[in-house]
């Protein structure tokens, strides 16, 4: 994936890998290579115990973040650190069919530990969305960002029966991520 896309004149998508490594400690070399290869991560060894050190690290996260994040790792780093895998996600973009800030309302949200509060839901009419449901399982709907449409949030709703784990247990691309509960 290129460093930087353009899905559309008004959509930026950004993501960056990189691997950093304590310059007195060797690395598989295949192991280095893969994430080059498969990630397009850069890759570079640092002197740890040099403030020098955090500095890069910092300053390619701010770069690749376009300044929004410009602190990811303090000095001293823990001597016993050997690695700084890290992936960075920019993104910019306008719904293809902006919501109306009129049309913002409160609303009561049902947090993952229980508890209740109301928030401020927004809400957009007239416009037809891509729209699953599952009877019993969740809803789902496609916001699309851009004139072309090529990116979009998808959001999902499990059943008001059921949990955002459960749901999640259900769908297997996610299984070596989900902890059970």
């Amino acid at each position: 994936m290129p460093d930087r896309e353009k899905h559309s004149p008004e959509v930026v998508l950004h993501i960056a890998n990189s691997l950093w490594m304590r310059q007195d400690m060797e690395f598989a070399p295949d192991f280095v290579e893969r994430n080059m290869d498969y990630y397009h991560a850069s890759a570079g060894e640092l002197d740890f115990a040099q403030e020098a050190a955090v500095e890069t690290i910092n300053e390619w996260v701010k770069d690749k973040t376009d300044g929004l994040i410009d602190e990811m790792v303090e000095h001293p780093i823990d001597p016993q650190t050997a690695l700084f895998l890290l992936n960075t996600v920019y993104f910019q973009g306008d719904w293809s069919e902006p919501f109306d800030p009129d049309d913002t309302r409160e609303d009561v949200f049902h947090a993952l530990a229980g508890d209740v509060t109301d928030m401020p839901f927004m809400h957009h009419y007239g416009e037809e969305f891509p729209y699953l449901e599952k009877e019993g399982k969740f809803q789902s709907v496609r916001l699309p960002y851009g004139v072309e449409e090529r990116l979009g949030m998808y959001v999902f709703l499990p059943h008001e029966d059921s949990s955002v784990c459960s749901f999640m247990r259900g769908i297997k691309l996610w299984q070596p991520y989900i902890i059970p509960s």
